[in-house]
């Protein structure tokens, strides 16, 4: 074998092995200790039907409440920016990925020139065009790719767990407040009803005082 097959065969083998070192531990998901179920599973208010979790708030049963629910999350800006960034940390994610592999770019250019007609050589127009195209790709040696692909994934996940949050305390805060009015409703309607009733007694006590 000669020097030259040698060398090679090291380079080889030398890249291989700095591959096999990435910069940085490995994640390690931390252990959470959870409950079988729910702390409140024996109490005699709790409803146990199965629900889908997504929509709770269709059990009430009231189009109002749903419909207000649907214009919340169109024209919420809160959660409009939590989406946004949904797509940022996608589109990250996206370009992190592409960096792994070969990359390539392609210039295209023209020009004009247009020459007076006054000029010495009479009016004449001129075209050039350009074409230009390179081609690279870095080796992942150390793992910085891959550790930047698993940076971004962190990322992409984070986000859409941050808006699924705020969907989930936009629908909170629709519902809760809608409540809190519709009870006011109810309340004011049962003042009324006693105002009716008192208004009657009124009546009725007075008829019996002037006839003695």
């Amino acid at each position: 074998m000669n020097v030259g097959k040698k060398i090679l065969i090291a380079c080889f083998l030398l890249t291989q092995l700095i591959a096999c070192t990435l910069i940085g531990p490995d994640f390690e998901k931390p252990e959470v200790t959870l409950q079988d179920e729910w702390i409140d599973s024996d109490g005699s208010t709790l409803e146990t039907s199965d629900v889908k979790q997504s929509k709770w708030w269709l059990v009430f049963n009231d189009p109002v409440l749903e419909r207000l629910v649907e214009l919340a999350w169109q024209q919420n800006n809160s959660l409009e920016i939590a989406g946004l960034r949904v797509l940022e940390t996608q589109a990250q994610l996206g370009i992190a990925e592409g960096n792994r592999y070969p990359q390539s770019q392609v210039i295209i250019g023209d020009a004009t020139r247009v020459s007076p007609a006054n000029t010495a050589g009479g009016g004449s127009n001129f075209s050039s065009y350009s074409l230009g195209a390179s081609a690279s790709w870095e080796l992942d040696f150390w793992g910085r790719f891959k550790r930047g692909i698993e940076s971004a994934d962190a990322d992409f996940l984070a986000s859409i767990a941050a808006r699924d949050q705020v969907m989930v305390l936009l629908t909170a805060q629709v519902v809760d407040t809608y409540t809190v009015v519709r009870i006011s409703e109810e309340q004011l309607r049962i003042a009324h009803e006693n105002e009716v009733i008192q208004q009657r007694s009124y009546d009725i006590a007075s008829v019996l005082y002037r006839n003695g």
